[in-house]
């Protein structure tokens, strides 16, 4: 680019020219965009994103609270380990957790465990030993193994069953033996007939103090839960729980499971908040494979009775949005989509410059160029020398010597 370009350049101005073009498809494409846009303004962005509020989310806290007895009865063999009355102190474990509770459901007891030396369980990997090649190395831990093993392989304990040898190990003993765990019917009798009270209280701080309540609607008593005739209550039968989120009771009283409750507080703020503003239960099974831990009772020192404890967990997720009508948030939605009828231009412009029969004769309508008039420099005459000519200038003739005067 030259200086003279660079300087035409910058001097140069644009300014739009209107055509007014009557044309079926440039017509039809202006008119279907700007109902696509205006419908996707008023249908989407303003009605179902409901962008004429502005929302925030819940702040929630529960407490939960389990009712229920039953009793246990295991036996190995013809030899009764366990014979009890079980309430919430004992299968509820922890007594509180947050977001979450657990009831026990199915149970291995080992009882009156001391520290001492014994055998290790004939069921983990590499405890048989020989008393002849003994491979049982002092201060190593089995996989899988429940103490250390002292280096000795002596005879199995006669409620194994077995005559062969393990290594010994220094642990809690008699040690734990999976084979009396009960795997035809949960420990724990009638335990889907236990029921859970969840009082959750809610509030929306974002919009005013004004905006919180609890899932106990009009001041009345808790009441029981029942997903038709009742689907606002706040006391839920366990069974009933699992069977709404798709579990098999049985098998998950057995081997243990996970069961989510989620209380959704969707809210619209714009009604009457505790008339209209209320929770709704959903439940689902997050795992079914199993599910459990240990934990023990100690009744002395060096004295405990350990439980290996199978039940159902349930996880608590509360969540909720609330929405209330705002000004500048309306203003911006639909200033936002109105900057998009924009796009109308930008379709016929597309259209009429490349689709339309007329294309030549619209473009030269459309875009015009103007070239400024010749300067005064530009107009002046410039001699041009030239031998044995006379020139006539209005009313008097003179001679040079080589000279004509033409225009530039």
């Amino acid at each position: 680019m030259t200086v003279r370009q660079m300087l035409d350049a910058v001097i140069e101005y644009e300014t739009p020219r209107y055509v007014k073009v009557h044309n079926p498809l440039v017509g039809l494409v202006l008119r279907s965009s700007q109902a696509l846009i205006i419908s996707y303004i008023v249908g989407w962005a303003l009605l179902h994103e409901r962008g004429y509020q502005e929302s925030a989310v819940v702040e929630s806290s529960f407490i939960t609270k389990v009712k229920g007895t039953t009793s246990s009865n295991m036996e190995a063999g013809v030899a009764k380990l366990h014979n009890r009355v079980w309430d919430e102190a004992d299968y509820v474990v922890p007594p509180a957790e947050n977001g979450a509770f657990f009831i026990t459901t199915n149970v291995l007891i080992t009882p009156n465990q001391t520290q001492a030396m014994c055998a290790e369980n004939h069921l983990v990997t590499g405890a048989e030993c020989n008393t002849t090649h003994n491979h049982c190395a002092r201060g190593q831990y089995l996989s899988k193994g429940h103490g250390i093993m002292t280096g000795s392989c002596i005879l199995s304990p006669p409620d194994q069953l077995s005559d062969k040898s393990y290594c010994e190990i220094s642990a809690w003993c008699p040690v734990e033996n999976d084979e009396n765990l009960s795997v035809e019917a949960p420990v724990l009798k009638e335990t889907e007939k236990f029921t859970v009270y969840i009082k959750n209280s809610i509030a929306f701080p974002h919009f005013g103090s004004e905006y919180r309540r609890n899932n106990i609607l009009g001041g009345t008593r808790p009441s029981l839960f029942h997903h038709k005739h009742n689907p606002l209550g706040q006391i839920f039968n366990i069974g009933e729980v699992v069977e709404l989120a798709g579990g098999n009771y049985t098998s998950l009283s057995i081997k243990g499971g996970v069961v989510g409750i989620s209380i959704a507080w969707n809210c619209d703020l714009d009604w009457d908040f505790h008339k209209y503003c209320k929770p709704r239960y959903s439940f689902s099974v997050l795992e079914d494979s199993g599910w459990n831990f240990r934990h023990a009772y100690y009744h002395e020192l060096n004295r405990r009775t350990l439980l290996k404890a199978y039940g159902l967990k349930f996880i608590i997720n509360v969540e909720g949005l609330a929405r209330k009508f705002s000004l500048k948030n309306t203003v911006l939605n639909v200033g936002n989509g109105l900057a998009l009828l924009g796009i109308t231009t930008v379709l016929c412009e597309f259209v009429l410059m490349y689709f339309i029969k007329d294309k030549h004769t619209v473009a030269k309508k459309k875009y015009d160029y103007v070239i400024a008039p010749p300067t005064l420099s530009q107009m002046v005459v410039k001699p041009e020398i030239k031998s044995g000519r006379s020139t006539n200038f209005g009313t008097q003739t003179f001679s040079v010597d080589s000279v004509q005067c033409v225009s530039d």
